[in-house]
């Protein structure tokens, strides 16, 4: 499954830097003993795949813009059950979920346009809940109900939701 992982990965990059690259990542990964455990192949492949990228990153987050930050914090704090890690007045705020990191800014004003019409975004926010309809509730109880039902997807239950700027909302529950 890590080869896979770290194939996935370079095969993106190949549109980058063409088949040149997954054919001589691939060799490499074909050359590591098979006498070397799991954790220094895993080690191995993680650095060589440093050594691919076209550049390097350190961590990755969600950002989500806002002209009205206290009141789309106000609202990711109930939903989330959490305050911010991060809070700076009409700046910035950030949350530590698990897996992600979120943040909300507020852009300058001179900024602001590139960011007023988000409607229709294809940026979703998808948030795995152990009981749907536990998670509807308290939507709708923030004040935010989702305009749709429950939909059955391959993956299990969701339904789209909207935070108070628009930006859309999945909540997913498993299949069991």
């Amino acid at each position: 499954m890590e080869r896979n992982n770290s194939c996935t990965a370079i095969a993106k990059l190949e549109k980058v830097r063409g088949q040149k690259v997954l054919s001589d990542f691939d060799k490499y990964l074909n050359s590591v003993s098979e006498r070397d455990t799991a954790y220094q192949r895993r080690h191995i492949r993680q650095q060589d795949l440093l050594d691919y990228m076209v550049f390097q990153y350190t961590d990755a987050l969600v950002t989500l813009a806002t002209v009205n930050l206290e009141k789309l914090v106000n609202f990711y704090t109930q939903l989330l059950g959490q305050k911010p890690t991060t809070f700076i007045p009409n700046v910035y705020a950030e949350f530590q979920l698990i897996g992600l990191r979120l943040g909300i800014f507020q852009p300058k004003k001179i900024h602001e346009p590139e960011f007023e019409n988000s409607a229709q975004s294809k940026l979703s926010l998808c948030l795995e809940v152990s009981n749907l309809e536990d998670a509807i509730a308290h939507l709708t109880n923030l004040g935010y109900p989702p305009p749709t039902e429950i939909s059955i997807a391959s993956h299990g239950r969701e339904i789209y939701a909207y935070d108070p700027d628009g930006n859309r909302l999945i909540l997913h529950q498993a299949k069991d």
